[in-house]
């Protein structure tokens, strides 16, 4: 092993090698500082919200919703709710393209826009049984710290008839909950209808 000492002109030319290194390198630090605040200014994170949900994209069409996950038990159009199978016996041209809101009795409930693309997925605790999938790693029954917690604080919610709506406009997410545990999970493109 070889030691080597410096004289001072030696000491004195490493030092100034040093400080000519030094502002470029400041210069590229600062650099670097500023591109991530520019980054970070104009991050669109809107692509990163979730638009499936139960193996179903918003955005589908109504035939492609029929594909992937089967006939509703009921339909709806407003108010009007009737039964699948007794309207099909009943009227062999009957067609489920002609009502919006499909109901499944797992919980599942889907809605389509005008257009017949679909813009809601909504699941909900069933009396029988839990086949809702979690959305955003929070499932039917856990609670509303927990949702609270991993999604921050509301923008949005109401408490009316012992239910409590937990809206986060961001993430286009609707949560039911009673008694402090979520009944229901909910993805749509509509924001104002999610809020009803």
């Amino acid at each position: 092993m070889k030691v080597m000492f410096l004289d001072q002109h030696g000491m004195r030319s490493l030092l100034e090698a040093a400080h000519d290194i030094r502002r470029p390198l400041g210069f590229a630090c600062g650099f670097v500082v500023l591109c991530i605040v520019v980054l970070l200014a104009f991050w669109d994170d809107t692509a990163y919200v979730p638009r499936a949900y139960h193996g179903l994209s918003l955005g589908m069409d109504m035939d492609t919703v029929d594909y992937v996950i089967g006939k509703p038990a009921q339909i709806s159009q407003g108010d009007q709710l009737k039964d699948y199978a007794q309207e099909k016996q009943a009227d062999k041209y009957f067609n489920t393209h002609d009502f919006r809101t499909w109901i499944y009795p797992d919980g599942l409930t889907v809605a389509f826009n005008e257009a017949g693309r679909l813009y809601k997925i909504r699941c909900s605790a069933s009396a029988a049984r839990n086949m809702c999938e979690p959305l955003f790693e929070l499932k039917i029954g856990d609670a509303e710290d927990m949702l609270t917690a991993k999604l921050g604080e509301s923008y949005e919610s109401k408490i009316e008839d012992g239910k409590k709506i937990i809206y986060y406009p961001a993430l286009n997410a609707r949560f039911d909950l009673q008694k402090r545990k979520i009944t229901g999970l909910e993805l749509t493109d509509d924001s104002e209808l999610i809020r009803k």
